[in-house]
């Protein structure tokens, strides 16, 4: 691996671990320097590609809207007449950031090794994590007892986590490496098992879907799609006949054991399904009061723990209204529409990622409020988004600088 494929890799590793924003949390000035590190790492990485391979980034509309939608907040926190603190302040600025990079990136085809290398990091760090956190120290990193989560904190997110940047991994990684894709799926299988978030187990299936999808040669066939499905329902059926024994054998908190148990019907409605059900109608009602203009930016992560909608629609719905959650929505499915129909008609590798990558964020906006201001999560939609437009083959990720090569040319007849 060169300079900047090592660069790329050590930093989506820290920044979708959520390494760099634990010890950011308990050790400011060791934030600093991984900020330092980081930036230093990215300027290397740019100087590298410009000077080595005549890339230059040219955001796509698609593109471009996805970073309108990321920053909207921070114009809206700069109109606001409310105050914010300064992580509010950060967070904003680094989602930012951390899209355009992995836009970046992920458009370069010669960094594709350094993203799978740092995409298979964060699948097997924060694996490991959750499974020493569950079996060895519980109750280490996670703010929910009984629930591994490892540095990010949320069982959720460390789920999400897990299988974005497996789904990442599968579609950046070169051919030579495909025999690491059955290790790097067990590995988000069982760290995302021990975070017990309903909502992850069905994301790992995702993760699945997206292997077969890579390994698809040429359009989609109706064929093809009756083989996903019913591998889908394999998988589901012997996750069904797993758990009950699962549930036995693993040493479970009453809470835990109770939400496992429901997804099979031998458990009660638990307590934070209702409370979910409560935040997402508060949302909606807020909604429907202020439809056009919501009842302003980050409302949502100024309620106290545990009572937001924990619904990245509803969550926008309320903080900043119609037009931000149309675009948002509007994006997910023309994103999904025209991937799949390009699939059915051509072989579009492009369609693969993007429609894998926008499944696994349009389902995980139904669990998580926290989906567009999460760096790890954020910088998975990037990745995915740079990968589509170097499958693509466009000008812009594959080729040379046009005028720099005829401004070279004049000067060498002269």
């Amino acid at each position: 691996m060169k300079l900047a494929e090592i660069a790329v890799a050590l930093i989506i590793t820290t920044l979708g671990t959520n390494f760099a924003g634990y010890y950011s949390v308990s050790s400011p000035y060791l934030g600093l320097l991984l900020l330092a590190a980081g930036s230093w790492a990215a300027l290397s990485t740019y100087h590298y590609v410009i000077t080595s391979r005549g890339f230059r980034l040219r955001l796509t509309p698609f593109s471009f809207a996805w970073v309108c939608l990321i920053a909207l907040p921070l114009a809206l926190m700069l109109l606001s007449d409310r105050s914010f603190d300064r992580s509010a302040w950060f967070n904003q600025i680094f989602v930012i950031v951390s899209l355009i990079f992995g836009i970046f990136a992920g458009g370069n085809k010669s960094l594709h090794l350094g993203i799978a290398g740092g995409a298979m990091g964060v699948v097997f760090v924060c694996a490991g994590l959750n499974l020493i956190e569950h079996f060895l120290y519980p109750d280490t990193w996670s703010t929910a007892t009984g629930r591994s989560a490892g540095w990010l904190l949320n069982p959720n997110l460390s789920a999400a986590a897990l299988t974005g940047y497996a789904i990442i991994y599968i579609f950046a990684r070169p051919r030579a490496f495909s025999f690491i894709d059955i290790p790097v799926l067990l590995a988000t299988a069982a760290g995302t098992l021990v975070t017990f978030s309903r909502a992850g187990y069905v994301l790992v299936v995702v993760a699945v879907m997206a292997y077969f999808l890579a390994r698809l040669d040429g359009r989609l066939s109706a064929k093809y799609l009756l083989r996903l499905s019913v591998s889908a329902v394999a998988l589901v059926s012997a996750a069904a006949i797993v758990l009950p024994s699962l549930i036995d054998s693993l040493n479970l908190s009453a809470d835990t054991y109770n939400r496992f148990a429901f997804l099979i019907g031998e458990g009660q409605r638990d307590q934070s399904i209702n409370g979910r059900e409560q935040g997402a109608e508060v949302a909606w009602y807020e909604y429907h009061r202020h439809p056009l203009t919501g009842i302003g930016v980050r409302v949502t992560y100024d309620l106290p723990t545990g009572t937001g909608p924990h619904n990245m629609y509803a969550s926008l719905a309320m903080d900043t209204g119609f037009f931000p959650l149309a675009l948002y929505v509007g994006l997910i499915l023309v994103g999904l529409l025209g991937g799949l129909n390009k699939l059915l008609r051509v072989s579009a590798p492009e369609s693969r990622v993007l429609l894998s990558a926008l499944i696994w964020l349009g389902l995980n906006s139904f669990a998580s409020h926290n989906v567009l201001t999460s760096n790890p999560d954020v910088l998975v939609i990037g990745l995915a988004l740079g990968i589509a437009s170097a499958a693509s083959k466009l000008p812009s990720a594959t080729s040379p600088i046009r005028g720099q090569q005829r401004i070279r040319q004049g000067l060498a007849r002269l």
